[in-house]
């Protein structure tokens, strides 16, 4: 029961704690439903997917390689430099960070380098 409480626990009452949870969970819904809805993220593969090629629109089309680096990257430096900006935090935050850090870590090694980690993983 130690392990369950140490790593969840109550939210602090913070109501910027409280409003970002809340602007999350809305946004994540709207980009759910616009997928959903065939309107796809700009770094997606299948950004062309229902687009007419007639249309000479001024936007910005990324590389599903450079979204995903883009999108990515920085969540990993965050990680890494979370280590060294709170290092005393306890076992929860650390096991989180690490986690995230892997996490990031990872899908970076998959974008830049997409058939040897198919190979290693099969």
């Amino acid at each position: 029961m130690f392990l369950i409480t140490s790593i969840f626990s109550p939210l602090p009452p913070s109501l910027f704690i409280k409003t970002m949870c809340v602007v999350n969970v809305v946004t994540m819904a709207n980009v759910g439903y616009s997928e959903i809805k065939g309107k796809h993220l700009k770094y997606s593969k299948f950004w062309n997917f229902n687009s007419d090629k007639s249309s000479n629109n001024k936007e910005i089309k990324l590389s599903a390689k450079t979204g995903m680096l883009f999108l990515y990257t920085p969540s990993f430096l965050a990680g890494l430099a979370s280590f060294w900006l709170f290092p005393h935090e306890g076992f929860r935050f650390m096991l989180l960070t690490s986690a995230l850090t892997v996490h990031f870590f990872k899908r970076i090694v998959e974008v830049m380098h997409p058939h040897a980690v198919n190979q290693i993983s099969s």
